[in-house]
């Protein structure tokens, strides 16, 4: 199980990336959702072992897996972004914090876009979300094309599948 996880892994790093792997895989899409699917048939076996005696024992063994570590890569994010961009003016993934959000986006989308940041809730839901300043929260039509994403608030946007893997664990 592990091996084939791996697998599917490398197929969505190659397909962010030509250079890396140039052999032919499946592609990201696809294996994401095979991944998925493979995630959720080990966890009903995971939660049937003994070695889990209750429930909280199975969410706290999850949540001390994933947490740390994402805020190690969060906080190490932040304090390179801020780094390079007090000494070169690059700002990178705190562009969207720095160059005044309010002009453009909403209060609510940049609280959810920000609290997303620190919980991993929610995640998901961010990167199809749009907040332009004086409209609604709501569902963008093409998240790559909207002109003020409520995106480009995630520090670390490719855990977006991290917060589907929460929601899945809460189902």
């Amino acid at each position: 199980m592990g091996i084939l996880r791996v697998y599917l892994a490398l197929c969505v790093i190659a397909s962010h990336t030509t250079y890396f792997l140039p052999w032919q895989m499946h592609y990201g899409n696809q294996a994401v959702q095979i991944f998925y699917i493979i995630s959720g048939f080990y966890m009903a076996i995971v939660l049937s072992s003994p070695r889990y005696s209750t429930l909280r024992d199975f969410y706290t063994s999850r949540l001390l897996r994933i947490y740390p570590a994402y805020w190690i890569v969060l906080l190490v994010t932040i304090l390179f972004c801020l780094c390079t961009g007090l000494a070169f003016h690059q700002w990178h993934l705190l562009k969207a914090y720095a160059n005044n959000p309010w002009a453009h986006n909403g209060t609510m989308g940049i609280i959810l876009a920000s609290f997303s940041n620190i919980t991993l809730l929610g995640q998901d839901w961010v990167m199809f979300l749009s907040h332009d300043l004086g409209h609604s929260l709501h569902f963008t039509e093409n998240f790559k094309t909207d002109a003020f994403p409520l995106w480009g608030y995630l520090l670390v946007p490719q855990c977006w599948s991290v917060g589907v893997e929460l929601t899945f664990y809460a189902f």
